[in-house]
């Protein structure tokens, strides 16, 4: 990507880490138009700020299939909220109200001295390789939606390891990792299902992000109309009836 007067212009170019030509994604619409080079206001600024905390939520569920069945495997979900403050939760005193997460930190174990990434991808990288963010370039800030790089693909995730170890996996929300090519996408990364948006700050109710329609299911574009977290919920509630039933059906 280069930046040609006040406008973004793209440029399609080799990549360092795989050695193959930059291609892409099967639908162009999650690829944002070129903007303007403008001053944002106050109001602009805040509102892309609340948008990227409350979009920064992924779902990821995994499911024991039969034939591991014998060795008892657990079925599990991860529920990843980046971008959360200290007092962004109601067991820490905030204003905002979660009664459910509070639930879980009541029955649970809580790391009240256990520190972070501080924003979106190089959570998500750390989580899903165990390795810091460093080690894979991704530790100074969010991969932007113009962005010609990911997580390198000579990293093994999470979610292929599980794959490895008989699971289904799924991933619902935001995947914040890498799009420009379909190799770095989420059905490409060990993910069996993926449902929702590449990128942070997407308008929760057109799916739109910097001119570009951002909202996917099984990483092909997804016209389903209503509020994003809304579909993200109903996606989780939906596969983990599904899938996870599915799975304890064949079992033994």
């Amino acid at each position: 990507m280069v930046r040609a007067g006040s406008r973004w212009a793209w440029r399609f170019s080799t990549t360092r880490r795989t050695g193959a030509r930059a291609a892409r994604p099967r639908d162009t619409e999650c690829l944002p138009k070129p903007r303007a080079n403008r001053p944002r206001s106050g109001k602009s600024i805040f509102r892309r700020h609340v948008l990227a905390a409350a979009a920064a939520l992924a779902f990821l569920l995994a499911g024991s299939l039969p034939a591991h069945a014998a060795t008892s495997k657990p079925n599990f979900l991860f529920i990843l909220a980046d971008d959360l403050g200290w007092a962004d939760v109601g067991y820490h005193g905030g204003d905002i109200k979660t009664p459910n997460i509070d639930k879980f930190a009541a029955s649970g174990v809580r790391l009240e001295q256990f520190y972070v990434q501080p924003v979106c991808s190089p959570t998500r990288a750390a989580f899903l390789t165990g390795r810091y963010p460093i080690r894979h370039g991704l530790q100074v800030g969010v991969v932007r939606p113009w962005a010609q790089y990911g997580l390198p693909l000579d990293e093994r995730t999470l979610p292929q390891a599980l794959k490895e170890a008989g699971y289904l996996t799924a991933i619902c929300g935001k995947w914040h990792l890498g799009h420009f090519d379909t190799a770095y996408l989420p059905t490409r990364r060990g993910f069996d299902h993926q449902y929702g948006h590449y990128n942070g700050a997407i308008d929760y109710f057109t799916h739109i992000r910097d001119g570009g329609f951002d909202w996917h299911r099984d990483d092909q574009a997804a016209r389903d109309e209503g509020y994003s977290t809304h579909l993200i919920a109903k996606e989780c509630e939906r596969r983990i009836g599904r899938d996870f039933a599915k799975c304890r059906s064949l079992q033994p």
